[in-house]
Protein backbone atom coordinates (compact mmCIF):
# COMPACT_ATOMS: atom_id res chain seq x y z
CA UNK A 1 0.00 0.00 0.00
CA UNK A 2 3.09 2.55 1.08
CA UNK A 3 4.02 1.49 -2.42
CA UNK A 4 1.17 2.87 -4.34
CA UNK A 5 0.58 6.23 -2.32
CA UNK A 6 4.66 7.08 -3.20
CA UNK A 7 3.80 5.98 -6.87
CA UNK A 8 0.50 8.23 -6.88
CA UNK A 9 2.78 11.42 -5.20
CA UNK A 10 5.79 11.00 -7.78
CA UNK A 11 2.90 11.48 -10.46
CA UNK A 12 1.28 14.55 -8.68
CA UNK A 13 4.80 16.09 -8.62
CA UNK A 14 6.07 15.61 -12.28
CA UNK A 15 1.88 16.34 -13.28
CA UNK A 16 2.40 19.89 -10.90
CA UNK A 17 5.93 20.71 -12.85
CA UNK A 18 4.39 20.02 -16.28
CA UNK A 19 1.44 22.04 -15.59
CA UNK A 20 3.45 25.11 -14.18
CA UNK A 21 5.75 25.19 -17.07
CA UNK A 22 5.39 27.86 -19.27
CA UNK A 23 5.52 27.05 -22.94
CA UNK A 24 5.69 29.29 -25.37
CA UNK A 25 2.88 29.57 -27.09
CA UNK A 26 1.19 29.31 -30.49
CA UNK A 27 -0.97 32.42 -30.12
CA UNK A 28 1.71 34.69 -29.37
CA UNK A 29 2.99 33.69 -32.68
CA UNK A 30 1.82 35.23 -36.23
CA UNK A 31 1.83 32.49 -39.50
CA UNK A 32 4.43 33.03 -41.17
CA UNK A 33 4.64 33.99 -45.14
CA UNK A 34 2.34 36.34 -47.12
CA UNK A 35 -0.23 37.95 -45.53
CA UNK A 36 -3.01 40.09 -47.49
CA UNK A 37 -4.81 43.11 -46.43
CA UNK A 38 -5.90 46.90 -46.70
CA UNK A 39 -4.96 50.26 -45.09
CA UNK A 40 -8.06 52.91 -45.19
CA UNK A 41 -6.75 56.54 -44.76
CA UNK A 42 -8.86 59.08 -42.63
CA UNK A 43 -10.05 60.25 -46.05
CA UNK A 44 -12.09 56.69 -47.19
CA UNK A 45 -9.28 56.19 -49.90
CA UNK A 46 -8.72 51.83 -49.21
CA UNK A 47 -5.32 50.64 -50.43
CA UNK A 48 -4.24 47.06 -50.91
CA UNK A 49 -1.54 45.63 -49.05
CA UNK A 50 0.60 42.74 -49.00
CA UNK A 51 2.68 41.80 -45.22
CA UNK A 52 5.61 39.65 -45.54
CA UNK A 53 6.14 37.96 -41.84
CA UNK A 54 9.26 36.57 -41.49
CA UNK A 55 11.02 34.95 -38.13
CA UNK A 56 14.75 34.94 -37.29
CA UNK A 57 16.39 33.09 -34.87
CA UNK A 58 18.68 34.78 -32.67
CA UNK A 59 20.58 32.71 -29.48
CA UNK A 60 17.23 30.96 -28.93
CA UNK A 61 14.79 34.17 -29.24
CA UNK A 62 12.50 34.14 -32.28
CA UNK A 63 12.52 37.98 -33.70
CA UNK A 64 9.81 38.75 -35.59
CA UNK A 65 9.94 40.71 -39.36
CA UNK A 66 7.14 42.26 -40.96
CA UNK A 67 7.24 43.76 -44.16
CA UNK A 68 4.24 46.48 -45.41
CA UNK A 69 3.67 46.67 -48.92
CA UNK A 70 1.01 49.77 -50.03
CA UNK A 71 -0.20 49.00 -53.40
CA UNK A 72 -0.64 52.56 -55.15
CA UNK A 73 -0.89 52.44 -58.79
CA UNK A 74 -0.30 53.64 -60.98
CA UNK A 75 2.52 54.77 -59.10
CA UNK A 76 5.32 52.34 -57.74
CA UNK A 77 4.56 50.56 -54.43
CA UNK A 78 5.42 52.02 -50.70
CA UNK A 79 7.62 49.84 -48.91
CA UNK A 80 7.81 49.91 -44.88
CA UNK A 81 9.76 47.47 -42.29
CA UNK A 82 7.54 47.58 -39.54
CA UNK A 83 9.20 48.31 -35.92
CA UNK A 84 8.37 47.98 -32.42
CA UNK A 85 6.22 44.79 -33.56
CA UNK A 86 4.73 43.23 -30.23
CA UNK A 87 2.79 40.31 -30.54
CA UNK A 88 0.61 38.98 -27.91
CA UNK A 89 -2.66 36.22 -27.94
CA UNK A 90 -5.05 38.93 -29.14
CA UNK A 91 -2.72 42.15 -30.54
CA UNK A 92 -0.25 43.42 -32.72
CA UNK A 93 1.12 47.00 -31.90
CA UNK A 94 3.83 48.16 -34.46
CA UNK A 95 5.07 51.61 -36.07
CA UNK A 96 5.35 52.72 -39.15
CA UNK A 97 8.15 54.89 -39.31
CA UNK A 98 8.02 57.06 -42.36
CA UNK A 99 10.58 60.33 -43.18
CA UNK A 100 7.50 63.02 -42.50
CA UNK A 101 5.84 61.29 -39.46
CA UNK A 102 5.52 57.85 -37.25
CA UNK A 103 2.21 55.83 -37.12
CA UNK A 104 1.54 54.10 -33.84
CA UNK A 105 -0.46 50.98 -34.74
CA UNK A 106 -2.88 48.04 -32.59
CA UNK A 107 -4.82 45.56 -34.66
CA UNK A 108 -6.42 43.17 -32.89
CA UNK A 109 -7.64 39.88 -33.37
CA UNK A 110 -10.76 39.16 -34.67
CA UNK A 111 -12.98 35.74 -34.43
CA UNK A 112 -12.05 34.56 -38.02
CA UNK A 113 -8.21 35.01 -37.43
CA UNK A 114 -8.10 38.50 -39.12
CA UNK A 115 -6.32 41.38 -37.41
CA UNK A 116 -8.57 44.83 -37.35
CA UNK A 117 -7.10 48.05 -35.95
CA UNK A 118 -5.94 51.71 -36.47
CA UNK A 119 -2.93 53.51 -36.27
CA UNK A 120 -2.18 56.97 -34.83
CA UNK A 121 0.52 59.63 -36.48
CA UNK A 122 2.79 61.39 -34.19
CA UNK A 123 1.69 64.79 -35.86
CA UNK A 124 -2.44 64.04 -35.27
CA UNK A 125 -2.81 65.30 -32.00
CA UNK A 126 -6.60 65.09 -31.83
CA UNK A 127 -7.05 61.66 -33.33
CA UNK A 128 -9.06 62.73 -36.41
CA UNK A 129 -6.96 61.17 -38.94
CA UNK A 130 -6.38 57.85 -37.85
CA UNK A 131 -5.72 54.94 -40.39
CA UNK A 132 -7.78 51.68 -40.33
CA UNK A 133 -5.21 48.64 -41.31
CA UNK A 134 -6.19 45.17 -41.94
CA UNK A 135 -4.31 41.57 -41.81
CA UNK A 136 -5.57 38.76 -43.26
CA UNK A 137 -3.14 35.63 -42.56
CA UNK A 138 -2.44 33.04 -45.77
CA UNK A 139 -4.75 30.46 -44.33
CA UNK A 140 -8.30 32.92 -44.18
CA UNK A 141 -7.18 34.05 -47.67
CA UNK A 142 -7.09 30.90 -49.26
CA UNK A 143 -10.42 29.76 -47.89
CA UNK A 144 -11.70 32.67 -49.22
CA UNK A 145 -10.58 32.20 -52.57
Amino acid sequence: MRHIKTCFDVRNVIFSLLVSTTFPSLADTLHEGEWSGSYTLYNSDTLDVLYDVQYSDLEENKKISITMIIDIEPQSDFTYLLEDVVVDANKIAFKIKKPQETKSCELFAQDNGKYLGQCQSDLDTNGKHLTEILMIPPSVTDKQN
